[in-house]
């Protein structure tokens, strides 16, 4: 009929697939290194720093605590310090 729309097709459920391993056969130092690594990434303002960076390269202090909204100073410098030692960011004096 004229002026009669078909119904938009359904997406199809997407199935996910079972783990590759069991849990019992993941080795302990990869899930302990895994555990650690996402507990320090994980966090508030490592992660809106990461994301700053990525989107507008090398910034200097002022500007990066500005881009970030609403961190302070003393998180700021914390977080810094923590990613450096993490090596996720290098300082340039």
């Amino acid at each position: 009929m004229p002026g009669t729309k078909k119904p938009a097709p359904r997406a199809k459920p997407r199935v996910i697939p079972p783990a590759p391993h069991k849990l019992e056969d993941i080795d302990p130092k990869v899930d302990a290194l895994v555990h650690e690594l996402i507990g320090r990434i994980a966090d508030k303002w490592t992660m809106i720093v990461l994301e700053v960076l990525s989107e507008h390269g090398t910034l200097r202090f002022g500007k990066l605590a500005e881009l970030s909204g609403g961190i302070s100073q003393k998180m700021l410098t914390q977080t810094l310090r923590q990613m450096e030692r993490d090596g996720l960011v290098t300082r340039t004096v």
